[in-house]
């Protein structure tokens, strides 16, 4: 069975629970067919020269929307959102969004994070790690629907990089803590073939559309999206919303899923 589907995974907020600037943590998979990533990259082959950006670096969606410094013009980035948002509405692939408000996660979960720290994650991986793990469940599920293997291909964040590799070995494991046993173990094994971590200079236009994405859903769990009232990113998020793997929908950490990892 070959590799058919690639799952792209982005992040954005901070996944640590003493950092008081983001609330919010994101962590965005988008699967894309290997048939179709010829199509996407072609694409960001196109939109870079028709905005005149570096073919040879990968871009930023916050340097082209929001970092004062580098940001596109009103109407070049009200252009550049409008394309983005028709190539996304025609292109083949799914969304998964596994959303977390920090503060609302440790006022319910403290306990049991007190509990699941004597694994091996520090404050600062745990939910990373837990994201990742959701993320790659649901993409197992995918892959499961559609009878075809799949692989991971991630926008390296160094410390987290361990976390999400964990994640990935992990949900291998055939039991949890208590001999619970892990329904996912063997779909994993099976299907999910190679994951690879991609530095900030690679260039990979699943991780660009990816970052693009993860941007817009930020913005709207922000309540931002005022802010770029100018640039109708409320369209580029309606049509990312239709791509959702369920419609609509984000995911977050179940107390289902914490309680496997429990000692």
């Amino acid at each position: 069975m070959n590799t058919k589907h690639v799952l792209f995974v982005d992040e954005s907020g901070k996944p640590d629970f003493d950092d008081h600037v983001y609330r919010h943590f994101l962590l965005v998979g988008v699967i894309i067919p290997e048939s179709e990533i010829g199509t996407v990259s072609g694409y960001f082959s196109y939109i870079k020269r028709k905005f005149n950006m570096p073919l040879e670096s990968p871009f930023h969606t916050y340097q082209l929307l929001e970092e004062p410094n580098t940001k596109l013009p009103t109407l070049q980035a009200k252009s550049f959102v409008k394309s983005m948002s028709e190539f996304i509405e025609t292109c083949p692939f799914q969304i998964i969004p596994v959303h977390t408000d920090k503060i609302i996660f440790q006022r319910k979960y403290r306990i049991e994070l007190a509990k699941t720290i004597k694994i091996r994650f520090n404050n600062k991986g745990i939910l990373y790690y837990f994201s990742s793990y959701k993320l790659f469940q649901l993409f197992i599920d995918s892959l499961r629907k559609s009878k075809i293997c799949g692989s991971v291909c991630a926008d390296s964040r160094y410390n987290q990089d361990r976390d999400l590799l964990d994640a990935f070995l992990k949900i291998r494991d055939r039991q949890f803590k208590r001999g619970m046993l892990n329904p996912y173990a063997d779909h994993a094994k099976k299907l999910l073939t190679s994951i690879t971590f991609a530095n900030k200079f690679t260039l990979n236009s699943g991780l660009e559309l990816t970052d693009f994405i993860s941007f817009i859903i930020f913005a709207k769990i922000q309540r931002n999206l005022s802010k770029f009232e100018n640039l109708d990113l409320k369209v580029a998020l309606r049509a990312i919303e239709m791509k959702f793997i369920s419609k609509r929908k984000m995911y977050g950490i179940s107390e289902k899923l914490i309680d496997q990892f429990i000692q």
